[in-house]
């Protein structure tokens, strides 16, 4: 998942100083062509001017000159007039115009050559003032407009706090309630936070860590495609698939109520023949269907759809009397959304091939142990020497309990209670109640003190003291798995009793009154 990691866009907080930054350079831009073009009108106005009167020195003289000598004449001929109004006219005489002509002829060139001056003189001065006074509104514009940039940035980060608080009130809530996002694929065992799928018709690409955070606050684009993807399951978050966050998994997480229910993980342990999975497929049905007679309290469905076919066509074999094959690869748990009452679970259902509690080599397979609620032991009667001689099936060759239970605590690390006990429910079972040996020793038991006699009267003493001293709680039952040994001539189904007490009791977690 790191490659994914990689794959994730700058941070909006990234984008907006980046947004801020383009936006700055654009606007500076902007605002020099502006500055420019305003420059460059200036500066050809007065260019225009000194070039206007350079080339044209003469005619603008002799323009110059005729504009004074009218002044002068209109001035005469108002003097004139007012002479004659008053009995005094023609005070000025030609002479008068005479010396108005010459005026002209000699002011006319200076004051062209002040004019020129005084052009040439504003030309320059333009050109060096112009281009700052013209650039204060970009020095004023650029700070303001920065400021607004930086007020949007605070913004996000004020909305953020706010959404990143509503995320771990929600997720704290789920934490309360249990819901861990819990990979069901046993060589996984992640629990924590989903990737989210995209569900863009040609995507499907995994997202990890799709929550207000810095790449988004209300919605992530799609590390693939670029599609807004909803960070909060209020805005739709919960409608897409989700797969397992694990760095090395990022398999689908099935099951409708994956990540809406909280979770209660159970694993039967046991040796090869012990008859997990016959118990396993007895507690399915009696949890779904309530086919059997003891623990009626648990009521369920299967959460997958494969997981039902699969169950559909091992429980056919069962109902002719065929007896299951032997466990050889179970990837990962079976899933039911099941619950007591008014209080749903999802339930994780776990069955190891017994071959993995041989010995402690297998360990590396069971490294979801400790993230169970607790886990039921079926304990093969005939793994007893005692027993197999008074049964006569001395060519049995079991695991012994002790290896079982040895392989079972290599397991297990981490926190202890202040016992130095695992705080777990640990179910005992004793399978193939049906056997004569077994009722001989039980009776009508099937729970409680008498079970537990009849393991240490078997030999097993010490595989139950060593349970007792590293588990918080222990409790002893029997049950037959298929109510009666096979036989190939026997087609009638099987059927067992004593099933869901040992289940009911490991998932009432102490907080049901007890039988």
């Amino acid at each position: 998942m790191a490659g994914k990691n990689e794959k994730k866009k700058e941070t909006f907080i990234a984008s907006a100083f980046g947004e801020f930054r383009k936006n700055i350079g654009h606007g500076f831009k902007r605002s020099t062509k502006i500055w420019r073009s305003a420059s460059d009108f200036v500066n050809n106005l007065t260019s225009g001017i000194n070039e206007f009167l350079s080339e044209n020195t003469w005619p603008v003289i002799i323009t110059l000159a005729i504009i004074i000598f009218v002044g002068l004449l209109v001035f005469f001929i108002s003097d004139w007039a007012r002479g004659k109004v008053q009995g005094n006219a023609f005070q000025t005489g030609v002479g008068g115009l005479i010396g108005g002509a010459l005026m002209g002829i000699i002011i006319a060139p200076i004051i062209a050559g002040i004019i020129y001056i005084s052009a040439f003189l504003l030309n320059k001065l333009f050109m060096v003032i112009s281009p700052v006074i013209l650039f204060l509104p970009v020095i004023l514009w650029t700070p303001i407009y920065a400021l607004a940039q930086m007020i949007i940035v605070l913004a996000k980060l004020l909305l953020l706090i706010p959404l990143f608080f509503l995320f771990l009130i929600s997720r704290g809530i789920q934490l309360y309630r249990r819901i861990f996002y819990t990979c069901p694929y046993r060589e996984c065992y992640y629990r924590g936070l989903p990737n989210y799928e995209c569900d863009s018709d040609k995507c499907g690409e995994s997202n990890p860590k799709l929550w207000p955070n810095f790449y988004g606050l209300l919605w992530h684009d799609c590390v693939n495609c670029g599609k807004s993807l909803p960070t909060l399951d209020i805005l739709g978050r919960n409608k897409l698939k989700m797969r397992c966050g694990g760095d090395d998994c990022d398999r689908p997480l099935e099951g409708k109520h994956g990540g809406r229910a909280p979770e209660k993980l159970v694993a039967i342990a046991g040796g090869p023949g012990s008859g997990k999975t016959c118990y396993l497929y007895m507690a399915i049905d009696e949890i779904i269907n309530g086919n059997g007679k003891s623990g009626k309290q648990i009521r369920g469905e299967i959460d997958i759809k494969a997981q039902r076919e699969e169950f559909g066509d091992g429980w056919e074999g069962l109902e002719c009397g065929i007896e299951l094959a032997k466990t050889t690869e179970v990837k990962k748990a079976f899933l039911l959304y099941a619950g007591v009452g008014r209080k749903k679970f999802q339930l994780y259902l776990y069955d190891a091939p017994g071959e993995e509690f041989e010995s402690i080599s297998g360990m590396t397979e069971k490294q979801y142990f400790p993230m169970l609620e607790g886990f039921i032991l079926m304990v093969d009667p005939l793994s007893f020497e005692d027993v197999r001689k008074r049964s006569g099936e001395l060519d049995y060759q079991p695991v012994p309990l002790q290896e079982v239970v040895s392989s079972i605590l290599a397991s297990f690390s981490g926190e202890r209670t202040g016992e130095n006990k695992f705080k777990m429910r640990v179910a005992v079972v004793i399978s193939k109640a049906d056997m004569d040996c077994v009722k001989e020793q039980i009776g009508e038991n099937m729970s409680g003190d008498a079970c537990r006699d009849a393991i240490e009267s078997w030999g097993g003493g010490n595989a139950v003291r060593i349970i007792e001293h590293n588990f918080e709680t222990v409790k002893y039952f029997a049950c037959s798995p298929l109510g009666r040994a096979y036989d190939l001539k026997n087609k009638k189904p099987f059927r067992g009793y004593g099933i869901l007490e040992p289940l009911d009791w490991v998932l009432s977690d102490g907080k049901r009154k007890e039988d």
